[in-house]
């Protein structure tokens, strides 16, 4: 059995360490960005049913801030992507909208065709916003500015997000404005170029 004091240590080591995990798997990805190592696995996958996976993985977190995330999401088709890649974008955009959305705020996650040919995905929340000169910045490697206080990461996870989407043949967006909440958006097509 372990007392208070080992307790607290053994759980400042374990995020230290999921924290180094994340740093290292940052740099590799990025280093495979550069390397043209990135493999990309096409399949016919829901897309719905990968929004909803990655939602439920982080709605401890979410819930532990007192952060509801609400889905809205349309009925759209199977959608040609590698699932893996996909799922690791919508958790940096969920895990950054959880990280700077304080105590009670709300995550909307909309799913949505945007036109003939392409799906749109957005998180939406009600966190601390960017400002306006500061988001030409954010897919730039170890993009960090604004309030950090207490809020950790490696300033790598937009610009492998932005990256892995475009090799999806999509596009990334951001609508900010601080203390209104931020909005980042990418759009898939719905089938691949062959």
């Amino acid at each position: 059995p372990l007392n208070e004091a080992q307790t607290n240590f053994l759980h400042i080591v374990s995020r230290n360490l999921t924290h180094l995990s994340t740093l290292v798997e940052d740099v590799l990805d990025v280093s495979r960005i550069d390397s043209g190592n990135v493999k990309i696995r096409m399949g016919t996958h829901d897309l719905l049913q990968t929004i909803q996976d990655a939602c439920n993985a982080l709605d401890m977190w979410a819930k532990s801030k007192e952060i509801e995330i609400v889905q809205t999401t349309e009925k759209i088709p199977q959608v040609q992507l590698d699932r893996d890649k996909i799922t690791q974008v919508l958790n940096n955009l969920l895990s950054n909208a959880i990280k700077f959305t304080p105590k009670g705020g709300k995550i909307t996650v909309t799913c949505e065709k945007a036109d003939s040919g392409t799906v749109s995905v957005e998180v939406r929340d009600t966190g601390i916003g960017i400002a306006k000169e500061n988001i030409p910045k954010l897919f730039r490697r170890f993009a960090q500015f604004g309030n950090q206080q207490g809020i950790s990461g490696t300033g790598l996870g937009l610009c492998i997000a932005k990256d892995i989407v475009e090799r999806h043949g999509g596009k990334m967006s951001v609508e900010s404005r601080p203390e209104q909440g931020a909005a980042f958006s990418f759009t898939l097509p719905i089938q691949q170029p062959s």
